[in-house]
């Protein structure tokens, strides 16, 4: 008789430790995914700030390729070397000499 209390005993004592192990493992899985999501949401702010700071830093440089490219449709340059191909067929204009990246002076006409 006493070897079948002792028995079930540890089977009280078993079962009971098998669902606190469970529970400390259910616990763990909680606390991995919680960290999961904290980086995830973390991750996404970051790159909503980051969307954010671009599109201000951009949009003025936009602004301003727009209206160079108005500009440029408005008052057509062309330079020396076109105007030699097309002096015959349209009437232009000297318009001076700008200084460009790379390549110096050039002569403009209009």
């Amino acid at each position: 008789m006493l070897q079948i209390t002792d028995l079930l005993t540890n089977f009280e004592v078993s079962k009971k430790q098998t669902a606190v192990d469970l529970s400390e493992k259910d616990a763990e899985i909680q606390s991995l995914k919680d960290g999961r999501q904290r980086s995830i949401m973390y991750c996404t702010i970051a790159v909503h700030r980051l969307i954010i700071v671009l599109s201000i830093r951009l949009y003025p440089r936009y602004l301003f390729i727009q209206g160079t490219k108005r500009n440029i449709e408005e008052e057509p340059n062309v330079s020396e070397a076109t105007y030699t191909l097309i002096k015959d067929t349209y009437h232009c204009e000297y318009s001076g000499e700008i200084t460009a990246k790379k390549k110096g002076s050039l002569k403009f006409i209009l």
